[in-house]
């Protein structure tokens, strides 16, 4: 009797055990601990302000910007993508007298898609005053970084839902971005600074995302809010949308909710041939300052290892060829750039080179992780004050040529704003693509593909 009860407890519980598994689950699936693959955060930033309520045109019908913001978060909240990740709803706005420049609609541990559809179409306002209700950009990221993103784990995903009409900063005013200010208790009101240090503190942890909705411009003027939710996008490593065409056309949606909820592939680092620096060669004959023990001799004479002026009957005299006059480490028969800067980074050719630094297919932005490549040049020309550059955008062979003529133009112009931006003189830079027409390496690979979607700098005479 007993063997019996033994056996039946046995047969019990190993029943339990197996009801107890999910349909379909593994041995892997049970083992796997929730917490290391975690819902990932996305915090939806709507813009309420005051030119919010300016009428727009969706679907032939005519209403306000924030109408149109509250119809695109109903819809997106219906998707089944959204399931997958962790969403919370804001609505940012200044208002005089309020400490607080965004509220909380729904908070990410409130959120369901059945309860958000409910309270969206319930206390959702789209009637608000407009006296004074402005658009803090800038300082309402920067107040949601300190009461929101530092707390959140795992991959954070931010979707500004606005018409970028920032009330404290003029894109328009501010041609050279140059606000230095990333102090996190100081005051900012420049958003594409702002979303630059996001960037650099978060790093490839943080996406930013940008839905503009509003007008794009008054009579014949542009607006400049479509251009700059676009370079913050850019900045953040994000994309870019217009409300009207998510809200006109289903696969979009469908694609920008699955952006939202979509796990970011591992960043592939891509090897490229680079050459370090090489010492100084104060006196251009070939021999390096450390090793020269004739530091002036006269340019033009042949000198011997030591670098002093060689014996007509001396065997070992430095050959004209193996010259390396400006110092880079290639020696100047193969040398293409043979003006370099001394100090840069080179590729195999001489030519200066923004180390590593590659781009997506189709993409201008640079991501935070190249941003000490570009401090290195902005070393070298604060260092070199009378030093001009021509900044020369290339790309790989995907695509028509006239578009990666553009496409390259747009990857020179990042890199030089990126450089205005940090306090160099716009009279000392220009920008030129030439597209698909010099590639580095070849382009029958993925790895020689992604070397020649780069950029580099030329030093030019003025």
């Amino acid at each position: 009797m007993k063997k019996r009860m033994t056996t039946l407890c046995l047969l019990l519980g190993l029943l339990l055990m197996i009801s107890s598994q999910p349909a379909g689950a593994t041995d892997a699936d049970s083992a796997s601990n929730p917490a290391d693959n975690p819902a990932q955060p996305v915090l939806l930033f709507v813009d309420a302000s005051g030119s919010m309520k300016e009428k727009i045109t969706v679907n032939d019908k005519s209403i306000s910007g924030i109408s149109a913001a509250k119809q695109l978060l109903i819809e997106l909240a219906g998707t089944q993508e959204l399931n997958d990740c962790q969403i919370g709803i804001y609505r940012m706005r200044h208002i005089p007298g309020s400490a607080e420049l965004y509220v909380p609609f729904l908070k990410m541990d409130e959120f369901t898609p059945d309860l958000a559809i409910r309270r969206l179409e319930k206390d959702f306002a789209t009637e608000y005053p407009l006296f004074n209700r402005r658009t803090p950009l800038a300082d309402a990221i920067r107040q949601l970084d300190k009461q929101e993103l530092d707390s959140l784990k795992g991959n954070i995903k931010i979707v500004i839902i606005s018409d970028g009409n920032e009330s404290f900063y003029d894109i328009r005013k501010d041609e050279k971005n140059n606000s230095q200010n990333t102090d996190p208790d100081d005051p900012v009101t420049d958003p594409l600074m702002e979303i630059r240090r996001l960037a650099e503190k978060y790093g490839e942890k943080l996406l930013v995302h940008t839905v503009f909705i509003g007008v794009e411009s008054d009579g014949e003027k542009p607006r400049p809010g479509k251009d700059l939710l676009s370079s913050m996008a850019d900045i953040g490593n994000g994309k870019a949308f217009q409300g009207k065409d998510l809200l006109e056309n289903e696969a979009q949606m469908s694609e920008f909710s699955k952006i939202l909820c979509s796990r970011p592939e591992p960043v592939q680092k891509q090897p490229v041939t680079i050459v370090q620096p090489a010492e100084k060669d104060s006196d251009k004959d070939g021999v390096f300052d450390s090793s020269d023990q004739c530091p002036e001799t006269p340019a033009g004479v042949k000198v011997d290892k030591n670098g002093c002026p060689a014996d007509k009957d001396e065997d070992e005299v430095y050959n004209d060829g193996d010259h390396d006059s400006d110092g880079d480490g290639v020696i100047d028969t193969i040398d293409k750039c043979p003006e370099s800067p001394v100090g840069v980074t080179v590729n195999s050719l001489g030519c200066w080179v923004l180390a590593g630094v590659t781009f997506d297919t189709g993409k201008h932005n640079i991501k935070p992780q190249f941003y000490p490549a570009m401090n290195e040049v902005l070393r070298a020309l604060n260092q070199n004050a009378d030093l001009h550059v021509e900044i020369q955008g290339h790309t790989d062979n995907v695509g028509s040529p006239a578009d990666n003529m553009e496409l390259s133009n747009r990857r020179a112009k990042a890199v030089m704003n990126y450089l205005i931006e940090n306090g160099i003189g716009p009279e000392r830079l220009t920008s030129v693509g030439y597209g698909l027409t010099m590639p580095a390496t070849s382009n029958a690979n993925a790895q020689g593909r992604a070397i020649n979607r780069r950029v580099e700098l030329k030093p030019t005479k003025q």
